[in-house]
Parts: C-alpha cells; sequence; structure tokens
C-alpha cells in the first residue's frame, strides 16, 4: 500500500511540475508576442554604433543621403527618456534624435548655431524661463518657447559618462521646424537647428 502511495505521489508532482512549467512557458510567449518589434529588426529604433541608414528629402535642398552611425546617446530627465544617434554622412556630421511619446517623435539637427545666430543673449533666456513664455526669430521665421528644464546626457548611454545640461525648447509655426539652446555644466552655450522627419523618410541598411 505504501509503494501506491509513493508512486500516486510522484506521479502528482511530476502533474504539478509539467502545469507549473506548461504556465510559464505560456507566459513567455505571450511577453514575447506582445513585444512590438524584435531587436534586430530593420527599424531606426534598434539603430546603434556600426549600423547604416538612408535619409530621404533632408532639409530645404531637399537631400538624400547615407549616414554611418558612430555612436548612440542617452539623454534622461526625470521618467522620460529619449535618444540621440550620432552618424557620419562623409562630408559632416549628423544627429538624429528619437522620443518615444505616444508616437515615435524624429528629428534631424540641420545646422548647429550660436546665440548670436539667433539675436538672444543668456539673460533673455533666464526671462523666457521665468515667463514661460517668449519667441525668436530665425531667418525670417518665428519660434515660440516650447518647454525648460534640467536634464542628464548619457554619453554612449554610459553612467560614467553623465553629466547635466539645461534646455531651452522652442518650436516654428509650421510645426516641423526647431531650435534647442542647451546650457552645459561648463556654462558652454549650444544651439541646435532642427527638423522633424518621418519614418517613411528613412531607410535602414544595419542596425
Amino acid at each position: 500500500m505504501s509503494f501506491v502511495i509513493l508512486l500516486l505521489l510522484i506521479g502528482g508532482g511530476l502533474y504539478l511540475f509539467y502545469m507549473w512549467n506548461s504556465s510559464k512557458k505560456l507566459e513567455e510567449k505571450k511577453v514575447e508576442d506582445s513585444a512590438p518589434y524584435a531587436k534586430d529588426e530593420l527599424r531606426i529604433e534598434n539603430v546603434g554604433p556600426g549600423g547604416v541608414i538612408h535619409l530621404d528629402n533632408i532639409g530645404s535642398d531637399m537631400e538624400d543621403f547615407d549616414v554611418n552611425v558612430i555612436a548612440k546617446h542617452v539623454y534622461r530627465e526625470g521618467g522620460d527618456t529619449w535618444y540621440e544617434l550620432e552618424g557620419d554622412r562623409g562630408t559632416e556630421k549628423v544627429w538624429i534624435e528619437l522620443e518615444e511619446d505616444d508616437e515615435l517623435e524624429i528629428a534631424i539637427t540641420l545646422k548647429k548655431l550660436k546665440l548670436s545666430d539667433i539675436n538672444i543673449g543668456k539673460s533673455d533666456l533666464e526671462r523666457i524661463d521665468d515667463k514661460e513664455s517668449g519667441q525668436i526669430i530665425y531667418e525670417g521665421q518665428k519660434y515660440s518657447y516650447e518647454d525648460s528644464g534640467s536634464a542628464e546626457f548619457l554619453r554612449y548611454g554610459e553612467e560614467k559618462n553623465k553629466v547635466r545640461f539645461y534646455y531651452w525648447d522652442f518650436e516654428a509655426e509650421d510645426g516641423k521646424h526647431f531650435i534647442g539652446v542647451e546650457r552645459w555644466e561648463n556654462k558652454s552655450y549650444e544651439v541646435s537647428y532642427s527638423e522633424a522627419i518621418k519614418t517613411s523618410q528613412i531607410k535602414v541598411y544595419s542596425v
């Protein structure tokens, strides 16, 4: 009788283990199926150092060119994270910013500027920050204050390379062009003139 009970206990244990293992595999498959895309899929979100992409109809001259990605950097503010691809198009550097909000937002830096190029000074930026309102004019187009704040920049996505900076974002009336001002820890300022682009303008050759 005790031998029969032992067999029943072993059989029950094996059955419970089988059911637990099957349930675990099912949960893993659900998580896998719910992933929006595979990490090796040819998507701009997956591109990192060594990746190659092609861009169509960029800037006022509607240029087409290839970009070799040489670095992927991380920006962080509170719980928000966004990314910057640093690339080389052969003749000059290229910076592409990727931010996932309700949908993927992509912008490419067309020019690196100075404060003098946008006719604004440090005191003007402080005033805009206090009022949370203001405008700047660049090449005859008006850009309105959108946001400002303190964030972190992680070069190559590494914590050891983390630096803080303060930023001001301005958006043009067309909703497609942007000017960003950044003040770094060393008190230097960087100004970027950017243009929003669509995923249809991007072809990923390798990630």
